[in-house]
């Protein structure tokens, strides 16, 4: 706080667990003083989870463990972002491949804003996007109302795949994805965690 009434930032990391604050709490404080009302706020943090609704008002979640790349490429993009209006690297990008539109809802209202999030409802849009378009992540049910899920593996390039599905995955199948979820047993602060994570082993490949 001393610091952020006498200088002005490029950007601000900020792990969630403060020794003497609410790190929520902080991030809304920032928000709303004159200084921090549009400096890009990079939260560093074991898990995503804490924010809640706060989410919305950061640019970007790291999750630990990080390496030295990770941390300055995610810098970098937030200062050349915040000071050329978007330039830099794209936001990133979701393909959600899902017939329920209220789960496709419930999933991008919980990421970041900046995030491109694509939805499709079966398999022939998802061949599509993907022909069309390249992800950072693609999330895919398993049931469709054209086929299985599973055959767009092979088509979606360098993204990292995650199954969100009603069914568990099979062992083999599980192999060949980057993780696997089941919608009885995940609530929405965890599937938006796997997807963080899935971008930061993304981008951490670059």
């Amino acid at each position: 706080r001393r610091l952020l009434a006498a200088n002005r930032y490029g950007v601000i990391t900020l792990d969630l667990v403060l020794a003497d604050s609410d790190a929520v709490a902080l991030i809304q404080e920032i928000r709303s003083s004159d200084r921090g009302s549009d400096v890009p706020i990079l939260v560093v943090t074991g898990s995503g989870s804490r924010l809640g609704s706060t989410v919305v008002l950061v640019t970007d979640i790291i999750l630990k463990p990080f390496d030295e790349a990770r941390i300055l490429s995610a810098v970098e993009r937030a200062v050349s972002g915040h000071a050329a209006a978007g330039a830099g690297e794209p936001p990133p990008r979701l393909l959600h491949v899902e017939g329920d539109e209220d789960i496709v809802q419930l999933v991008r209202d919980a990421l970041p804003p900046r995030w491109e999030v694509t939805a499709a409802s079966g398999l022939g849009a998802a061949r599509k996007a993907l022909a069309e378009s390249a992800f950072d992540v693609v999330m895919l049910d398993l049931a469709l109302p054209d086929g299985e899920g599973y055959e767009l593996i092979e088509r979606v390039g360098g993204a990292e795949v995650i199954i969100f599905s009603a069914t568990e995955a099979p062992a083999e199948l599980a192999r060949r994805v980057s993780a696997t979820l089941m919608k009885a047993r995940s609530t929405v602060a965890e599937v938006r965690d796997t997807i963080l994570a899935m971008l930061s082993r993304a981008r951490g490949r670059r």
